[in-house]
């Protein structure tokens, strides 16, 4: 028998399946759940393929954090975990699809946008060594703040693929006219053989591309981990530097990102209509 410490969810030994028919079960516009089979204790349960059903493109963390905190066994919460990968798969695909419709002319406008709110904060004042990024796959335009800030005096860093450790980034520096290489995700990178690199503890302030974020800090990137394995000394050794600020369209907040314990979270949001302060 499964047996659930949280009043409201069933207790009676049948595997639970996250499905996008509306309910009351637990709590409006939350995942839901029925029943898809007797639970068998000396064998594996089965598991019915997420992919073979359509789950809501808006993330019900609340409940998922919900359901991870009651007394299940094991193989529950690993349900539960395949239900937020799934849901963080599904967002990244609407926002990245968004943000592909984005018009040319309205693309440029913001990344100028996006220059001039960055440039007034104080951190960009404050801040010598700064790593940034060239934008990709719809990203808001990075190019106008990188000259702004080049023409400011600033030090700025581009990110490169390690070439020893897996997922992880190095940065280099940058100046207008560089010859670039493409990766082999075929994103233009400074050349790792042609200059030396900073030792990521050195830099004063990593504006780094996502996804999604919400009002936390949170943030979603593409899933490979790159820049939390890349700062993870932040989380480990509880340092202040470099400070870490994302750089988006306004349009890619929601309103709850579940963090994994090795997101690195962030301390501003810069998009074209303002600064998100983090909670």
């Amino acid at each position: 028998m499964l047996y659930s410490s949280c009043p409201g969810v069933l207790a009676s030994g049948k595997v639970l399946e996250p499905i996008s028919t509306p309910r009351r079960s637990l709590a409006a516009d939350s995942v839901h759940i029925r029943f898809t089979g007797s639970l068998n204790l000396h064998r594996d349960p089965h598991l019915e393929p997420l992919g073979s059903r359509t789950l809501p493109a808006a993330a019900p963390w609340d409940t998922l954090l919900y359901l991870r905190s009651c007394s299940f066994p094991d193989y529950t919460h690993a349900l539960v975990n395949s239900a937020v990968a799934h849901l963080k798969a599904q967002l990244r695909k609407n926002i990245r699809k968004q943000r592909s419709n984005i018009l040319g002319s309205q693309k440029a406008l913001s990344g100028k946008q996006l220059a001039t709110v960055c440039m007034e904060h104080n951190w960009l004042k404050e801040c010598h060594q700064i790593a940034c990024f060239l934008d990709n796959d719809g990203e808001i335009e990075t190019g106008p703040l990188i000259n702004q800030l080049l023409a400011a005096g600033k030090s700025v860093y581009l990110p490169a693929l390690h070439p020893d450790k897996e997922n992880e980034l190095l940065f280099l520096p940058y100046k207008q006219n560089d010859s670039l290489i493409a990766n082999r995700f075929g994103i233009p990178e400074p050349d790792i053989h042609s200059q030396k690199w900073i030792n990521n503890r050195d830099l004063d302030l990593v504006l780094m591309p996502l996804v999604a974020f919400d009002k936390q800090g949170n943030r979603l990137g593409m899933g490979g981990g790159y820049y939390d394995r890349s700062f993870a000394f932040i989380l480990e050794q509880q340092t202040q530097k470099p400070r870490l600020a994302g750089i988006a369209y306004s349009f890619q907040q929601v309103d709850h990102l579940e963090p994994a314990n090795w997101d690195v979270p962030l301390g501003n949001i810069f998009t074209e209509k303002g600064v998100i302060h983090t909670e």
